[in-house]
């Protein structure tokens, strides 16, 4: 709930070299209504004095109840990330931030497994490769706005295994994944986080 969280932190991942991000919170503090985070977000090889005046601005004018997160990470290409989390008041879901017709899955996701492993997936265009745990890539990826909810299909090739993931988008930067043509897989099935949004390339409709 709002004001339950304690910290939310960006760290640079020793394998992958990735910005990660944890989280943390408390049930015991005093619970203020529904959580809606909502952030601002800066990626690009500028000095760490600019992110952080950029981000000084944005919090300009915020009440202190509203601001939960401010952290940062080095990560891939020499460039740096920098993320503002703020707690929104107003009433409502995300779902009225981007029109539906315009979730798309280009960008960087990082994706949480039930067993607690982690992955990160790049998608571009009809395309998605894997980094840090897994050797193989998405091919063919296809998004469906006109369903209720969205969803997206992708085949998955690698040298040990090949098969179909499929997904639904639970927001424009979240959405619930698994592998297998029947049903969900439960071994394989997780939650994806965009982190980093990417060109929008067209995508099958």
């Amino acid at each position: 709930q709002a004001g339950q969280v304690l910290s939310i932190d960006l760290h640079q991942h020793p394998d992958t070299k990735l910005a990660s991000c944890t989280s943390h919170f408390s049930r015991k503090l005093p619970a203020r209504g529904k959580l809606q985070l909502r952030f601002e977000t800066q990626a690009s090889n500028h000095s760490w004095n600019e992110f952080y005046q950029t981000a000084a601005n944005q919090i300009e004018g915020l009440k202190l109840e509203q601001f939960v997160s401010l952290t940062g990470s080095s990560t891939t290409g020499g460039k740096a990330i920098i993320f503002l989390f703020v707690q929104d008041r107003k009433a409502g879901g995300y779902a009225a931030d981007v029109p539906v017709d315009c979730w798309n899955l280009n960008g960087t996701w990082q994706t949480h497994f039930e067993d607690g492993t982690s992955l990160w997936v790049t998608v571009t265009g009809h395309r998605a490769v894997i980094a840090g745990k897994m050797d193989g890539h998405w091919e063919d990826v296809t998004v469906d706005v006109k369903a209720t909810p969205p969803v997206f299909r992708a085949k998955w090739v690698s040298d040990r295994r090949s098969g179909w993931v499929k997904g639904v988008f639970e927001g424009p930067r979240r959405a619930v994944q698994w592998a297998g043509d029947e049903g969900k897989d439960p071994d394989h099935t997780g939650f994806m986080v965009k982190i980093l949004e990417g060109d929008v390339a067209e995508q099958k409709r």
